[in-house]
């Protein structure tokens, strides 16, 4: 008998209790979020925690129904959104200080050596080459904000990828794969926003705006982007630590298990939305910092940590 044969169930087990914990915990959180703000002004966030909490018991009683699945898969993917507007309103009914000149100034510690105040963007804006001004700063630009929003794409295509196997085959093993995802990627944006809350900023696109000679209106994509992004909010809250980053990197790690292909492409994407969201001035290199934690996090929550099991073996396995 193989003397690691018996872990394996284990592992299992905690991959369900930590998706089960992931769950419980986006429900609470948007409860906890729907108090601060009043209950007075009911969300859709408050709504969906408790529709989110209703799959929640449907799976334990119906593990096998595919309807079940999907309902908690659109559930998670819409509470993304759903909780982060429910963020910036907790910041804004508490009237909570922003903490941007703390990130400032470890910026400034980080990286005042090798950009000025620390900032990549700062740097770009003062280049008589790429400043947002020349040809090929607004190209850069334009190309950066199409990166920086198709982080709205490549979670939510995994999660289809691996609905549809599911529905096809039947077999637990693109199950289990989702719920992986799920946990990880659940958890990680819990954290995030949590921090959204208890360390508001604005980012240095808000915070230092006078350092900037240059707006970034790029040849027009990247207002329109600016306003898709913004619709509906005055001041943005996101900045640390950096979502994007951490989401994108999860996904980038999460595909190259389940989806190899698709991997390599969210692999690349992580690398560039990385790079966006210092070169749009959306975040503090700080932020990037942090968000390495966020992401470790999530790849040890969502058990991406071990190696793949082997997807012939596990079709054998029908739910």
């Amino acid at each position: 008998m193989n003397p690691f044969q018996k872990k394996e169930p284990l592992e299992e087990k905690q991959i369900e209790n930590r998706f089960r914990l992931a769950l419980l915990t986006i429900v609470a959180i948007g409860v906890v979020f729907q108090a601060l703000i009043g209950f007075s002004h009911l969300t859709q966030g408050f709504f969906l925690s408790l529709g989110l909490l209703a799959f929640f018991f449907l799976q334990i009683k119906f593990p096998n129904t595919y309807a079940v699945k999907l309902g908690i898969a659109i559930g998670v993917c819409l509470s993304v959104g759903t909780h982060y507007l429910l963020a910036g309103d907790v910041i804004r009914a508490l009237n909570l200080e922003t903490r941007d000149y703390l990130l400032f100034q470890s910026d400034q510690f980080l990286l005042g050596w090798l950009f000025p105040d620390g900032q990549l963007a700062l740097a770009l804006d003062q280049s008589t080459i790429l400043n947002p001004e020349t040809f090929y700063g607004k190209t850069l630009i334009d190309f950066f904000s199409l990166v920086y929003i198709s982080f709205f794409v490549w979670g939510v295509g995994l999660v289809l990828y691996l609905l549809a196997q599911l529905y096809w085959t039947h077999h637990s093993f693109y199950w289990k794969n989702l719920r992986r995802l799920l946990t990880g990627w659940g958890g990680v944006y819990i954290i995030n926003f949590v921090f959204y809350v208890c360390v508001p900023a604005i980012g240095p696109r808000y915070y230092r705006m006078d350092l900037y000679q240059h707006s970034m209106d790029g040849w027009g994509i990247s207002g329109v982007i600016q306003h898709m992004i913004r619709v509906g909010q005055d001041t943005p809250w996101d900045c640390f630590p950096s979502g994007h980053t951490a989401m994108s990197w999860l996904v980038a790690f999460a595909a190259l298990q389940m989806a190899p292909r698709y991997g390599r492409i969210t692999l690349v994407v992580a690398v560039l939305m990385t790079l966006s969201t210092l070169i749009l001035r959306y975040h503090y290199f700080t932020d990037l910092v942090f968000s390495v934690f966020l992401i470790a996090l999530g790849v040890f929550w969502g058990g991406f940590l071990r190696k793949p099991q082997n997807p012939e073996r596990s079709l054998s396995e029908r739910d």
